[in-house]
């Protein structure tokens, strides 16, 4: 899914209203949000990262879940919890 998708949006909408409070989502993307150009190779097309991954933060924050830090994460990981309401 494409960083700017509606879907994406709905997706992690979804995911923090079906967590019970206290417990975790955590999503690992290495190329969330890069954008692909077509270049030819012997075997076809192949996509290839034509710009750096773009953070997704604001749609995990806006779903209403609060970033926790976890030490040694890899890149672009997103952990956050769902608090008591």
């Amino acid at each position: 899914m494409q960083s700017d998708s509606s879907e994406l949006k709905n997706a992690i909408g979804e995911m923090a209203r079906l967590i019970k409070p206290e417990r975790w989502v955590i999503a690992i993307e290495p190329k969330m949000g890069v954008k692909f150009e077509q270049v030819e190779t012997t075997f076809g097309c192949m996509p290839i990262a034509a710009s750096e991954p773009v953070d997704i933060s604001h749609l995990f924050e806006s779903a209403g879940l609060t970033k926790v830090h976890v030490e040694n994460a890899p890149p672009f990981s997103y952990c956050y919890k769902k608090l008591r309401s």
